[in-house]
């Protein structure tokens, strides 16, 4: 699958729809923060990465696929224009 950080914070808002425990609601509360960051996925351990992938439901079969999606060259350009200056 290939995503970037709009697309995963598209999963976050279906999921928002979907939560029902308090122990998902404040996970989700925590995602929202921590996705509000453009670059984030440049910048969490790998771990971390794939667990935020499984909570949004990213078939098993695809996590390293995704993952290398959002750490990709393109993306990493996209969310460091900012930092760098490009427009």
């Amino acid at each position: 699958m290939k995503l970037n950080i709009n697309d995963i914070r598209e999963l976050l808002a279906k999921k928002e729809m979907k939560i029902v425990t308090k122990e998902d609601k404040e996970k989700l509360e925590n995602l929202k923060d921590v996705l509000s960051i453009d670059d984030v996925f440049f910048n969490i351990d790998i771990d971390t990465a794939v667990g935020i992938l499984v909570f949004l439901g990213i078939p098993e079969d695809k996590i390293v696929d995704t993952y290398y999606s959002l750490i990709s060259p393109e993306n990493f350009i996209t969310s460091s224009k900012p930092y760098i200056g490009l427009q």
